[in-house]
């Protein structure tokens, strides 16, 4: 009897699978837009480490949609996130409406059984007409401390 209940004492103390275990800390984002197509871009994360964003082993996909709400997506395929690309997935979804408001998302995890949906972003296809207004975001540097506390007294993030 003392087997049995030590078993079970082990078996209710050992964590379950959460999906905070991975995450997209460094958010995702839609670049080079056009009338039809967008590139949709995120990187899986596992925690920080030496003012450092440490990447994580796992899948991931996209959802686009037009509504907000994510009713009949367009899905890409699942993609593996793996230390050789540093754990980005990059997909490139076609086939959108010109001029169009769209949103999008990541769906993650460690397999594809058990995921989480990222949050949500937006990005509108450019008009082929050009009577649509454009505006241009540039960004850089997705890991702050890594470029700006690797400085002055300290050495930089060099991995």
């Amino acid at each position: 009897m003392a087997k049995i209940l030590i078993c079970f004492v082990i078996m209710m103390s050992t964590p379950a699978f959460t999906p905070a275990q991975i995450s997209n800390a460094q958010g995702s984002m839609a670049g080079e837009v056009t009338h039809d197509s967008v590139i949709l871009q995120t990187r899986l994360t596992g925690g920080l480490t030496s003012n450092d964003v440490v990447g994580a082993d796992g899948v991931c996909r996209f959802e686009v949609s037009s509504s907000d709400d994510f009713h009949s997506p367009i899905v890409t395929d699942w993609l593996d996130a793996r230390p050789e690309y540093d754990y980005i997935i990059k997909a490139v979804v076609d086939g959108l409406m010109p001029g169009t408001r769209y949103f999008y998302r990541p769906i993650y995890g460690q397999d594809t059984s058990r995921v989480v949906n990222g949050n949500a972003g937006t990005f509108r296809t450019s008009d082929p007409h050009g009577t649509l207004p454009v505006k241009i975001i540039v960004v850089t540097g997705m890991n702050y401390n890594k470029f700006h506390f690797g400085a002055r007294n300290a050495i930089a993030y060099a991995g």
